[in-house]
């Protein structure tokens, strides 16, 4: 088994904005691929995993692989770019950031700069530039970069002396690496039931990917895996780095799922903390739950520092925890008969 961390560090590193999810998929399907029994990808580019095909009852893992990003949205002159956002991307967090150009001829590097204060009118230089206040100085390669082609921050994931793993896009590469876990703990246990691994794409932009995976699959039971903001005081539960993953309660959420996961991690002595969604969950949960005639769906979340910016940060023991937690489930489900309600 590879080390949680290394798998983080990995995943981390890969590019893989939201519609352009095709180097992380292919480190995915790297990763898994002797863990499992088939893997595939589907018409919305989803990695799909399968473990024991032909088994029953049917449960369908998902975590989105695609992160937050850009896509150039005009040239000009001098060798700038502009961009606008994929995803939630908040415009403060790029100046003077290194970013990644994927065009088709190879990867182009560039700078985020601003004009500089000193040539702002007083009423601006204290506020934060929007994106047409923002642009991509490109040093060499210009010639190479077209309007639509994808752009990512360029950072580097390290390990915190806490053992902590900080990096861009661990929202949801951290899910991604709970799931990668599953496959390789689930080899090593002897079960009835079918399982379908979905590493979904498209999720920062509206979930498509989940939704399609679902509806195509038709499973029994569904456990979406994404992250939540840790270390937080919101006036709800407060979800903490360190402590295990959120079990999430509220209206997305099957309840009676929710109370077998937290019946399975009491009885293992599995840390883990209550995450209360009143209404939407902004995760895929609020799409797979809807499909067909409806699935029953449960939320795990691996908490997680400074979402959406280029120094997220999460404890590898948590995703160890979170996959842990699942398969103690399916194993708890099996030897229940199968029944959950």
């Amino acid at each position: 088994m590879m080390e949680t961390r290394e798998i983080l560090k990995r995943l981390s590193t890969s590019f893989g904005p939201a519609g352009f999810e095709e180097e992380v998929a292919r480190e995915i399907e790297q990763l898994v691929a002797d863990e499992v029994d088939g893997v595939r990808r589907d018409v919305l580019g989803n990695v799909v995993a399968t473990i024991n095909p032909d088994g029953s009852p049917h449960w369908a893992l998902f975590a989105h692989m695609d992160e937050i990003g850009g896509v150039v949205s005009k040239l000009e002159e001098g060798g700038f770019v502009r961009i606008t956002p994929v995803g939630g991307v908040d415009p403060k967090i790029l100046v003077s950031q290194r970013v990644r150009i994927h065009t088709r001829s190879g990867v182009v590097d560039g700078i985020v700069g601003a004009v500089a204060p000193h040539l702002l009118d007083k009423d601006k230089r204290d506020k934060v530039p929007m994106y047409e206040e923002l642009f991509v100085d490109v040093l060499d390669g210009v010639e190479r970069i077209r309007v639509g082609d994808p752009v990512i921050v360029d950072a580097e994931p390290c390990e915190l002396k806490s053992g902590y793993v900080s990096g861009k896009a661990l929202d949801n590469r951290a899910s991604c690496a709970v799931l990668v876990k599953v496959c390789e703990y689930l080899k090593e246990r002897r079960f009835g039931f079918r399982v379908s691994v979905v590493f979904n794409t498209t999720e920062e932009t509206g979930g498509a990917g989940a939704g399609g995976a679902a509806y195509a699959l038709e499973p029994d039971y569904a456990i979406v895996v994404d992250v939540t903001h840790a270390n937080e005081d919101t006036g709800m539960n407060r979800i903490e780095l360190g402590k295990g993953p959120a079990i999430a309660v509220g209206a997305p959420v099957d309840r009676t799922l929710f109370q077998r996961a937290c019946d399975v991690a009491e009885k293992l002595s599995i840390p883990y903390q209550v995450e209360p969604v009143p209404g939407r969950s902004g995760t895929d949960t609020d799409q797979v739950q809807l499909v067909g005639r409806g699935i029953k769906t449960l939320l795990i979340s691996v908490p997680l520092l400074y979402m959406h910016t280029p120094v997220e940060v999460v404890d590898p023991g948590d995703v160890e925890m979170a996959a842990r937690l699942i398969v103690e489930l399916f194993m708890d489900f099996e030897r229940g008969g199968g029944q959950c309600i």
